[in-house]
């Protein structure tokens, strides 16, 4: 599972981080302590942390897609089929990776 901290600006290092619990020295999110050169350069390779960039609405394509897929068929005054192009869907941008548990 995955948690978003709204309003959390990205910090450039551990210092800055409000994940660090400064009093036993270790990141909240990861369980591992920072070596000090981490510190105050910039995030570890292990940083858990991932910046969301501004994004609309964030939806699952994939339950679009088999919920609603009578709503790609549009019928013709004629009695034809339509289909509606869904590739669309396919190629919207990734602002959240799917989840492993979900991947």
């Amino acid at each position: 599972m995955s948690v978003i901290v709204k309003g959390m600006d990205m910090p450039e290092n551990c210092q800055e981080c409000e994940c660090l619990n400064v009093e036993h020295f270790f990141c909240q999110v990861s369980g591992r302590a920072p070596k000090d050169e981490n510190m105050v350069k910039r995030r570890p390779e292990w940083c858990q942390l991932i910046e969301v960039p501004p994004h609309g609405d964030l939806i699952d394509r994939d339950a679009l897609r088999d919920n609603n897929c009578d709503a790609f068929e549009i019928k013709g005054a004629d009695g034809t089929i339509l289909a509606m192009d869904v590739s669309i869907i396919d190629d919207a941008p990734t602002i959240i990776p799917a989840s492993e548990e979900e991947a």
